[in-house]
């Protein structure tokens, strides 16, 4: 393969004009993949709206060539604005889950939507596209200024087990999701991060 590595705007209006292409790109896989991955998960259609995706601050996505094969997102909030917690991010967070938070540092960074094209799965692919993506994903939170990164991570995917690996704690694990999904509710902290990941 012939990976490389983008850093974008989540917002098209933001994004520069040679780049708007590779965003167009993302969006694809972004709502193909996830539009298959509901349909697995509950049995059901559902629509896909476009602003889960474009109210992130930032997309991170590796192309294979010109195709996009993995994406994740990133938004920060600042815990003193009052509107934080009542965003949709948090609408199935226990109360308990999302006070843990506090007192951890003034800046959190989300990072969600994290996207592999099925084709590029590790069942399909002796290269973990999902390994690569989280690890470069938490690169990027060392290399902010947020205090903690927050995720919530699939334990059927094994997501939880690749973000504990990466330096994260737990904050709530096995919270049933959506079906028969369960999650674990996930803090990053900069100092673990560095234990684990090798720079």
């Amino acid at each position: 393969m012939n990976i490389s590595c983008y850093i974008i705007p989540a917002n098209y209006k933001n994004v520069s004009f040679n780049l708007k292409n590779i965003h167009q790109e993302i969006y694809k896989c972004w709502k193909d993949e996830w539009s298959n991955t509901w349909s697995e998960i509950t049995g059901q259609k559902k629509i896909i709206y476009s602003c889960e995706l474009s109210r992130q601050d930032t997309l991170l996505a590796l192309f294979n060539d010109e195709k996009c094969i993995a994406l994740c997102s990133f938004r920060q909030f600042e815990q003193n604005d009052i509107s934080a917690f009542d965003d949709s991010y948090f609408s199935f967070w226990p109360k308990s889950a999302s006070e843990q938070l506090m007192g951890l540092g003034q800046k959190v960074l989300i990072c969600g939507q994290l996207t592999v094209a099925k084709e590029y799965r590790r069942k399909e692919s002796d290269v973990s596209l999902r390994d690569i993506l989280s690890g470069i994903a938490t690169k990027y939170f060392l290399d902010s200024d947020s205090n903690i990164m927050i995720g919530t991570t699939r334990v059927s995917k094994g997501m939880d087990r690749v973000c504990y690996g990466l330096g994260a704690t737990p904050i709530l694990q096995n919270l049933p999701y959506i079906g028969k999904e369960n999650v674990d509710l996930v803090v990053f902290h900069k100092h673990s991060v560095e234990a684990e990941l090798p720079l």
